[in-house]
């Protein structure tokens, strides 16, 4: 009676040390999909232009045509024919505007702080102006008025209504089309510095010489950069701009834990279904062949159920990786019920409330967007 008293007691203390023991570990896996833009659109409106205005200067480097190619929206179609949004690029001017000698001088002093020395370098400082503007013609939403700015719209348009000479003017049509287009106005100057050398006519030789290589470069600069800017508003506003980015799940580290094994395939199993996601595709059959391994994280919450560390470390895991899952397969509502677990387990619970605050997010942009995913085919 002893012995079998002693050995359930050696086993109830090897099992309770045992569950003090798992470690968990990061199992990276990539993800890609699409940043949602702030204006939604229909499929099959999704069509654009891009038209350029260039000055004699800008256009001595580069034709429209070309600068045209540059500019594009993800998951558009362009199109000259009736396109429902318009990027027009205007770059009117690039110029030198001053150049200027500058003198630096550096001071040598002994320890007593007696200067002993003095050598000077001379450079050029050159300023150039451009001049540039980026429009985009399309369906904005129109503005999120406060309360004061109502009222004060309310007021002018009685008024306009009201006076006979305003009543037939178009003030408040014009104010409602200001939400037809967005102007942004492209940096007025440039600057430019030469290397320092020890004489001034050194300087002042080599700006000579260079200065028209100099401005090639930076015209070449601005042209690229208004262009980049171009495709990066396009993209804000309509745009499905693809990304790629590195997540990970909390994944059983301890070889010895009767999980370790499982969490391991699961952990591959993921990244390498993961691998085959594509930002502009749908994810449908993604979400099929990931139901087992929910299905085994969901059986993790109630297979350790107790409130030992060992337990709610696992249930962590547990919730976190099913928070993510949920989180890239374009259920954030999901995400959150498994986030809100994972606090209610008490165990890193600001884990838990910072999934809670992404996948919010993620409602608001599908609430606003109109749309349910962030993988979205593109128009062809």
């Amino acid at each position: 009676m002893k012995k079998i008293t002693i050995l359930v007691l050696g086993s109830l203390i090897s099992t309770s040390l045992f569950s003090q023991k798992v470690d968990l570990d990061k199992s990276k896996f990539e993800v890609r999909f699409q940043v949602l833009p702030v204006e939604n659109v229909p499929l099959d409106k999704r069509t654009f232009q891009v038209t350029s205005t260039l000055g004699p200067s800008v256009k001595s480097y580069v034709d429209e045509n070309v600068l045209n190619q540059k500019i594009n929206i993800n998951g558009w179609k362009k199109t000259a024919d009736n396109p429902t949004v318009t990027i027009n690029l205007d770059l009117i001017d690039f110029s030198l505007i001053s150049s200027k000698l500058q003198e630096e001088v550096n001071e040598n002093k002994d320890k007593s702080g007696k200067v002993i020395s003095r050598t000077a370098q001379y450079f050029i400082n050159a300023e150039y102006r451009q001049d540039g503007r980026i429009k985009i013609s399309g369906p904005f939403s129109p503005k999120e008025l406060t309360q004061k700015e109502i009222d004060a719209q309310k007021q002018k348009e009685e008024k306009v209504a009201t006076n006979r000479f305003l009543a037939k003017t178009n003030l408040n049509a014009q104010a409602k089309s200001d939400a037809d287009f967005k102007v942004e106005n492209l940096p007025s100057s440039r600057r430019y510095t030469t290397d320092k050398y020890e004489t001034s006519s050194k300087a002042v030789d080599f700006f000579k010489a260079s200065q028209s290589s100099i401005s090639d470069k930076l015209l070449r600069a601005f042209v690229d950069e208004s262009a980049r800017r171009s495709t990066d508003l396009g993209n804000y506003y309509f745009g499905f701009r693809p990304v790629a980015e590195t997540e990970y799940l909390w994944i059983v580290d301890t070889k010895s834990h009767p999980e370790y094994q499982a969490q391991q395939d699961a952990a591959q199993a993921v990244k390498m279904l993961f691998a085959e996601m594509k930002a502009d595709e749908p994810i449908d059959a993604l979400r099929e062949n990931l139901e087992p391994i929910i299905e085994y994280f969901e059986s993790i919450k109630s297979k350790y159920k107790t409130d030992e560390k060992a337990d709610k470390k696992l249930r962590y895991g547990a919730f976190y990786n099913l928070s993510k899952l949920y989180y890239y397969l374009d259920k954030p509502d999901l995400a959150i019920i498994q986030a809100e677990g994972l606090i209610e387990n008490d165990y890193d619970k600001k884990d838990g409330e910072k999934l809670v605050e992404n996948a919010q997010i993620l409602v608001d942009i599908f609430k606003k967007t109109k749309l349910n995913s962030t993988h979205n085919s593109p128009l062809k």
